[in-house]
């Protein structure tokens, strides 16, 4: 077998008894490897020998999201615990998870514990989706008009835009996992434990609220749908009230 190249044209020839030429047009081809090389070289000459491989636009401007998504977000493991925290407006402390800068941006996680009878104002975001999983507890959950009890083991997805809220509606500390994509609310919790030492402070947490994209539309459910009081040191259930 032999090859030869002619202008645009690989003539390919069979030897033996009966001899056959296959003719191929490379131009085409060749165009398309001249014009890849060519955009490779200039991503290279831009953004170091390795851009290519972290996700560098190529020909016609297409990315490698595997890599380009290696690149930038590490992925990592957390002990039980582990995490940065700090003090939340419910009586308990915030642990981050994840947060944006970690997930480029993606989302924020975290575990928070909520003081029985405490829970948020009333609010919407409006440039996150929320995701709430209750790992203990008794809890309350409101959706708009909505109030439903969230025992542990319950999940809710909250939209941007809806307005919620929840509570902590048993007689111990109440453990929630909270998940927002995309990030965004870690400075609002920061500045929130640095500005007040008060659990339920909603005088600050509306002062903050704009600068995170939350717009507080209500009170605490504690407020707005009472379900147990204080009687000495024992709750009693308000009657005609429940979840």
């Amino acid at each position: 077998m032999s090859f030869a190249v002619e202008g645009p044209v690989l003539e390919i020839k069979s030897l033996g008894p009966a001899p056959k030429v296959i003719t191929v047009r490379v131009e085409p081809i060749a165009k398309r490897v001249r014009a890849y090389v060519d955009g490779a070289a200039i991503a290279d000459s831009r953004h170091g020998p390795s851009s290519r491989a972290h996700g560098t636009p190529t020909a016609g401007g297409r990315h490698n999201r595997r890599y380009e998504m290696s690149s930038q977000v590490q992925p990592f493991a957390l002990e039980p615990g582990a995490g940065t925290s700090v003090r939340n407006p419910v009586g308990g402390q915030l642990v981050f998870k994840l947060r944006g800068e970690q997930s480029n941006g993606a989302m924020t996680v975290f575990e928070t514990v909520a003081a029985p009878e405490e829970g948020p104002p009333l609010h919407f975001h409006q440039l996150q989706d929320e995701w709430l999983y209750v790992l203990e507890g008794e809890m309350r959950i409101r959706l708009g008009d909505d109030v439903v009890p969230a025992p542990a083991g319950s999940f809710a997805f909250i939209p941007r835009g809806v307005a919620h809220t929840w509570q902590n509606s048993g007689r111990e500390p109440a453990l929630l996992l909270a998940m927002f994509a995309p990030a965004g609310l870690e400075q609002f919790f920061e500045r929130y434990a640095e500005l007040t030492e008060q659990t339920g402070d909603l005088d600050t947490f509306r002062a903050l609220a704009p600068a995170a994209g939350m717009t507080v539309v209500g009170p605490p459910l504690a407020q707005s749908h009472p379900t147990y009081t204080w009687a000495g040191r024992e709750f009693q259930s308000v009657p005609g009230r429940s979840a």
